[in-house]
């Protein structure tokens, strides 16, 4: 299968990003990539979970990455990465997802989650998401912040208030809705698997 993700400029790329992805399956991982476009950048990462090199999650480190080289960051175990806060001293291309994961997890089908991220300072307070295709019952969404007491309303209800880095899952969600924060945030759609409740065909997607 295959999915597709929008390619951002290098001059639209930005220097402060937040992972999103979900919970994986128990033989897989949550992951991301960042990708440098100059010579001697400085990539500060705290994951929000432990890595697979056995980085401990909330602490932060560092890699020198030179233009078009990348780090890839894994989950150990069935750890979830997102918030996982990726900050640099040049602007860096971050895309982040699963190797393979359901929706909702214990759903049937499974498959690879992608997503290009979009840096912070891209980040709304206003944001449309509307149905996709084949998914009456609608989607899973996560909306993640980037200041402390932000709060979250959904079509004019408050939903949540959130500290930087945390956000809120709301879904299956039918339909079109309006999310709007008091301050910047980010929301990512997630697809749900052909067995999901309201579901007609397809696996997951993000």
């Amino acid at each position: 299968d295959t999915d597709a993700a929008l390619g951002i400029p290098v001059a639209s790329l930005g220097t402060e990003y937040f992972v999103v992805s979900v919970q994986p399956l128990e033989d897989t991982t949550s992951e991301f990539v960042v990708i440098a476009t100059v010579d001697t950048t400085t990539v500060t990462i705290t994951p929000k979970a432990q890595l697979s090199d056995a980085s401990p999650a909330n602490v932060p480190f560092s890699v020198t990455l030179n233009r078009g080289e990348g780090f890839i960051g894994r989950a150990a175990g069935k750890g979830d990465l997102t918030g996982t806060l990726i900050t640099a001293d040049k602007p860096v291309s971050v895309a982040s997802g699963n190797v393979r994961a359901q929706v909702p997890f214990g759903t049937t089908a499974a498959d690879h989650l992608f997503q290009v991220a979009q840096p912070v300072s891209a980040w709304g307070k206003s944001l449309l998401v509307a149905n996709v295709p084949q998914r009456p019952g609608g989607s899973v969404y996560r909306i993640m912040v980037a200041t402390d007491g932000t709060t979250v309303n959904q079509d004019g209800t408050p939903i949540a208030t959130l500290n930087r880095g945390e956000f809120k899952e709301i879904g299956p969600l039918a339909g079109n809705h309006l999310i709007e924060c008091s301050g910047p945030c980010y929301v990512v759609q997630f697809v749900t698997g052909v067995l999901s409740s309201g579901a007609v065909s397809g696996d997951p997607a993000m």
